[in-house]
């Protein structure tokens, strides 16, 4: 997928995925290896099944990376939201979020597979070849490795709600190993007693006007769909479509955030790939960021407030039962939570407005 004018806007943010969502306190800022770090760990029957529910993660809200320090922790817990993405963990951080009720997604399972395809992307890069990953054998058997090794270094961690595994479009066949990362948190899951999904993002762009007087939004699902090659059950129980609106000027009137026809194709394609009931599969990420990269005629617009509270309306009026921002802040967002109010007021009021559609969903 790209955008009107040919900037490929989830592929950038693949490259962000490391240092946007690495969580860095200092000096503890470490990947945790000792599966006894948190103590003996909480059991509790599994309670994830055939119905797809997830009870760590329901009902939460919060951003997808860029958490910075432990005063970020702090913000987001005082600001309510109780959802983070990240790769890895502190000791420290993870005790300060069990003590406000927050929970995160732990990305260093893509992280893994990521690392090898980045690699050949480079290669490829170098010589003008199109970006694309092919997993050997021992590709395949290195990242498992890896990720057993990973799952029981933070599994007793009461703190940690799921694994996210696959990120955008890796521009390749890896269902297999996204399989096998299911397998072994199926595994992990057992051992602990938690409850744990693994997660696939998907990007793509908004329906979007090609100038201000055009009459109609056009759809832009190329990439969408090609995203969607490697997303199925066997791998993945959450999808997490990020649609984020582009245009040939900042202007969020050339986007349509409702997602009215978006929307609806996204839930049946994802229903085409295997999902009975599609929205009960959702945890979205909201566009509330904006960034322009100099010397390109391409914007990822700024969205007004109103526009954050339509994209999460129609995420949770379709079914969501949790919800992501793109994100607490970025070196490639110049607008973000952390630093521009009015995104700040969207999302919450985004926020307010699934809290407020989750309590009428469970009344009698």
């Amino acid at each position: 997928m790209s955008d009107l004018l040919g900037v490929r806007a989830p592929v950038r943010r693949v490259k962000l995925l490391l240092a946007c969502c690495g969580l860095a306190i200092g000096a503890t800022a470490q990947i945790l290896a000792d599966p006894q770090v948190f103590g003996r760990p909480l059991v509790r029957p599994i309670l994830a099944g055939a119905d797809g529910q997830w009870p760590d993660l329901i009902g939460r809200i919060g951003p997808y990376g860029g958490l910075a320090t432990f005063d970020d922790i702090q913000r987001m817990t005082s600001d309510r939201f109780d959802l983070a993405v990240v790769a890895g963990i502190a000791r420290d951080v993870s005790m300060a979020m069990r003590t406000a009720g927050a929970k995160y997604i732990d990305t260093r399972l893509w992280n893994r597979l990521y690392d090898v395809c980045r690699r050949q992307y480079e290669f490829e890069s170098s010589t003008g070849q199109p970006q694309a990953c092919t997993l050997s054998k021992s590709d395949s058997d290195a990242i498992a490795a890896q990720a057993a090794s990973d799952l029981r270094g933070v599994e007793s961690d009461p703190a940690l709600a799921g694994y996210w595994i696959l990120d955008d479009n890796p521009h390749g066949d890896v269902s297999g190993m996204l399989a096998t990362l299911r397998n072994l948190v199926r595994d992990s899951n057992a051992r602990s007693g938690f409850s744990r999904p693994t997660i696939c993002g998907v990007g793509g762009s908004l329906d979007h006007k090609s100038s201000v007087g055009a009459a109609n939004f056009a759809p832009d699902r190329q990439y969408m769909v090609d995203a969607l090659r490697n997303v199925s059950p066997a791998g993945c129980d959450l999808i997490a479509p990020y649609f984020y609106g582009a245009a040939s000027v900042d202007d969020p009137s050339l986007v349509d955030w409702s997602m009215g026809n978006l929307l609806p194709y996204f839930l049946q394609a994802a229903k085409a790939r295997g999902y009975d009931v599609p929205s009960a599969a959702l945890i979205p990420i909201a566009h509330a960021f904006s960034f322009h990269t100099i010397g390109t005629a391409s914007y990822y617009v700024k969205p007004r407030a109103d526009d954050i509270v339509a994209q999460m309306h129609a995420y949770c009026d379709a079914g969501a039962k949790s919800m992501l921002f793109f994100t607490w802040r970025s070196q490639d967002a110049e607008f973000s939570y952390a630093n521009d109010a009015a995104l700040r007021d969207g999302v919450m009021r985004g926020s307010a407005d699934c809290k407020k559609l989750w309590r009428a969903a469970q009344r009698p």
